[in-house]
């Protein structure tokens, strides 16, 4: 028996301060609005971590890795916003200056198992793996906030403020199993089958309290920004497979199903959703050798992506008070097909490497955001599913040694575009997008001497919304 012990220990302490300029254009059905965002501010992080793994080599047919990783940190940071919002012909919507303050704690440990078993029978073998981590995480908050509003002529109307201090803590377990067998049918084919189960526990706990000037504290609770929400999920995935390998083919098809059961648990609200939704995963690969420099590969799978806590939890985010975020308990999981093709070519005697490729990717119940903007500029955003959404693209590169010299040379496409949708005063808004560049590329190396990179990329980028296309920009 081989046995190999690795240890690492890290101390990290990052101070960063920053400046940022922004500028936002809103384009509705009937107005546009423009804002701007000045910030500043400085973030203190100090991080404790450690990583080790044992190896255990039983035979030459079987080992055993048990990884594990625990990291502990404290962070604070305090930031401050200058906001302004005005309409097309320049009259001010709004004004304000925030101030937050934040200082928490975190700690994480994750551990992982992985046991793998060949068999006397050639391509044969059994593995299982297990996974687990954990993460939790305090963190106090403070937003002082003074807001200005003005009427459709530039007239002062009111003001608004906000000083409120917040108390949060939450936790999040993953922990999940894979075992995998492969059975050989033939010399060139095999058959897999696999089983999968992963259970997520995630719950978050906030206190907001608003200050009291007779009490000259933090004492009036804000139950609207306050919340206790408890998100839990099974998901049970089974799988079967075929894989046939030859000199020149390289092909697997296959499909998992899975099920999945959802629990939300509004503690502060005492309210309870279940839902369980099935969904079949099909995949398919296929890599084909012209020769040994030359090969294609296409490839195609679908999967599926839960929506977060945060996206879940029925709970008002007053982060930017400007701009409310509202989660939605009865968010269902995407479903993305991911399509892939590559083809790549290398002729090592006159160093000539070339390759291109495409991609899609298509997103059914894809979460997205539902503005609601009013006549004021503040904005309530809210979660919501929806379907149509893709990303397409084509890249590649053809790069070359010249002939006697230290340079090489290269170029290539990078042409993406996207579709997704979103609402806007509960309009439908359907966004196109292109981003369209060429990449050029020089090189020199001089071993020890020089290491000289250049690159160029002119490009194009566009957006057009179907709410407003009069308004689209390129």
């Amino acid at each position: 028996m081989l046995n190999d012990v690795v240890q690492s220990f890290l101390f990290n302490r990052l101070q960063v301060r920053t400046a940022d300029n922004e500028f936002a254009r809103n384009i509705l059905p009937d107005s546009v609005f423009f804002d701007r965002t000045n910030s500043s501010g400085t973030s203190l992080r100090l991080r404790h971590s450690l990583t080790g793994s044992y190896e255990m080599q039983f035979d030459s047919s079987s080992s055993l890795k048990i990884s594990a990783h625990g990291s502990a940190g404290q962070n604070e940071s305090s930031y401050n916003y200058q906001l302004s919002s005005t309409a097309q012909n320049g009259v001010p919507v709004n004004e304000s200056n925030r101030l937050q303050n934040y200082n928490g704690e975190s700690q994480s440990e994750s551990i992982s198992l992985f046991y793998s078993k060949k068999f006397k029978k050639q391509g044969q073998t059994f593995s299982l793996s297990l996974n687990q981590q954990y993460n939790s995480w305090k963190l106090n908050g403070q937003i002082i906030e003074g807001a200005d509003f003005y009427g459709v002529l530039g007239n002062f109307l009111k003001t608004d403020s906000i000083n409120q201090r917040s108390k949060e803590k939450s936790t999040a377990l993953d922990a999940s199993l894979r075992a995998a067998y492969t059975l050989p049918i033939s010399l060139r084919s095999f058959l897999g089958f696999s089983y999968g189960y992963e259970y997520f526990d995630s719950r978050n706990h906030i206190l907001n309290h608003s200050y009291n000037s007779i009490t000259d504290d933090y004492t009036d609770p804000v139950d609207s920004l306050s919340s206790n929400f408890k998100y839990i999920y099974h998901i049970h995935s089974a799988g079967l497979s075929y894989r046939l390998v030859t000199t020149k083919i390289n092909f697997s098809l296959g499909s998992t199903v899975l099920r999945s059961d959802f629990l939300r648990n509004d503690l502060w609200q005492d309210t309870t959703g279940r839902s369980t939704y099935f969904n079949v995963y099909p995949k398919a690969s296929l890599k084909y050798k012209f020769s040994t420099s030359k090969n294609l590969s296409v490839e195609y799978n679908g999967s599926t992506i839960q929506p977060t806590i945060e996206q879940v939890q029925p709970l008002k985010d007053n982060s930017d008070p400007l701009t409310i975020r509202l989660g939605n308990p009865n968010l269902k999981p995407s479903f993305q097909h991911y399509f892939n093709v590559l083809y790549n070519s290398f002729r090592l005697l006159n160093s000539i490497y070339f390759f291109l490729g495409g991609q899609v990717t298509l997103v059914n119940n894809e979460v997205n955001t539902s503005y609601n903007i009013a006549a004021d500029g503040r904005r309530t955003l809210k979660y919501v599913n929806t379907d149509n959404n893709y990303t397409a693209g084509i890249y590649g590169v053809f790069n070359m040694q010249i002939p006697k010299t230290v340079w090489r040379i290269g170029t290539g496409p990078i042409l993406w575009v996207y579709r997704y949708t979103n609402y806007i005063n509960n309009m439908e808004n359907i966004t196109l997008a292109q981003n369209l560049s060429w990449r050029f590329t020089a090189a020199a190396r001089i071993p020890e001497r020089m290491d000289l990179d250049l690159a160029l990329q002119p490009g194009y980028r566009a957006t057009q919304s179907s709410i407003s296309k009069d308004a689209s920009t390129g």
